[in-house]
């Protein structure tokens, strides 16, 4: 009788052991897996917030040949100009220039007026969605009979200078448009496709220092958080370097 009550207190003594050796591993394997679901979701969030922060931007280089005294330019689109695109021409030392885009006589086609120096003829001239902080031109400034050049002509000879460029950015409109945005936070929640059971907050932090942000929420749990160096486009066409920050919970 007392081997077999001794049996059965061995039996129940490996059990418990087993069932502390299970709890044991379940504390250690599970904090890891917690943190590996996270993380796939701060990859999730990163590549989706930056998908809807971002814009198509194209560039394109102008020179203007030859010893001309004219101060002010008008030049066809280097691209197929569409209903939608907004411009901005900056010159050789990156400064924001004057301009305005006219349409020739019957709509037909669709020029820039640019006004320069007549030491001053390279331009870059960008377009996108989003808007710009251009300048306006004032028509003291840009006489009526300016030179007139057009792309891959002999008789006006404006050279492009490289590739007409398209390259996919965050913008700096885009990232204020998300934060003035009414959404509520449920419906941001699911339009960024975060899982069932997980929470999120992000932020912005902008070149100069200044941030926008979302709710700020109290959690009383453990946050995996994220910064993330991002280039994106400011209202002048500059590219500069700003911080995405993004937590789960």
């Amino acid at each position: 009788m007392a081997g077999k009550r001794g049996s059965h207190i061995d039996i129940v003594i490996s059990f418990v052991i087993f069932v502390v050796f299970l709890g044991f591993l379940y504390s250690i394997i599970s904090p890891a897996k917690v943190q590996e679901n996270k993380e796939a979701i701060l990859n999730q969030l990163e590549k989706e917030i930056k998908d809807k922060l971002s814009a198509d931007l194209t560039s394109s280089s102008i020179n203007i040949p030859g010893d001309y005294t004219w101060d002010c330019f008008q030049v066809e689109h280097p691209i197929t100009f569409e209903e939608g695109l907004n411009v901005i021409v900056k010159n050789e030392t990156n400064d924001v220039v004057k301009f305005a885009s006219e349409e020739s006589a019957g709509a037909i086609k669709k020029y820039l007026k640019i006004d320069g120096r007549p030491d001053m003829k390279s331009f870059k001239i960008y377009y996108s969605e989003e808007e710009f902080n251009g300048l306006g031109l004032d028509e003291e400034n840009c006489f009526e009979n300016a030179g007139q050049f057009v792309l891959e002509t002999t008789d006006y000879p404006i050279k492009q200078v490289g590739l007409i460029r398209t390259e996919k950015y965050i913008f700096e409109t885009k990232v204020r448009k998300a934060f003035e945005n009414k959404e509520s936070y449920d419906e941001v929640k699911e339009s960024l496709d975060v899982p069932y059971g997980s929470e999120f907050s992000f932020n912005f932090t902008f070149n100069d220092g200044t941030s926008v942000a979302g709710e700020n929420k109290k959690v009383s749990t453990n946050v995996y958080a994220r910064e993330v160096p991002v280039q994106y486009i400011n209202e002048e066409a500059n590219i500069t370097l700003g911080y995405l920050n993004i937590k789960v919970w």
